[in-house]
C-alpha cells in the first residue's frame, strides 16, 4: 500500500498480497478503518489516510 499510497485496494486484494484468508482481513480491515489506519473509500475498499490536515493536527494533542 505505501509504493501507492493514492490507490485504493479491496480487502480480497490486501488477503492475497498478504497471503491470509479474506474474512479474517475484512475484519481486521474494518476495525483498523474504525480507528483511522486506513481510509474507507468505498464497499469493501480502503486506501492509506490521507496527510493530516489542519484540524486533524490541531486535535492530535501534541500542542505548542
Amino acid at each position: 500500500m505505501a509504493s501507492q499510497p493514492s490507490q485504493d485496494w479491496s480487502g480480497r486484494e490486501l488477503a492475497d498480497r498478504l497471503g491470509i484468508h479474506s474474512r479474517n482481513t475484512l475484519t481486521q480491515l474494518a476495525e483498523w478503518a474504525r480507528l483511522g489506519f486506513l481510509s474507507k473509500t468505498g464497499r469493501g475498499r480502503y486506501a492509506l489516510p490521507g496527510p493530516a490536515g489542519p484540524a486533524r493536527a490541531a486535535t492530535d494533542g501534541a500542542g505548542p
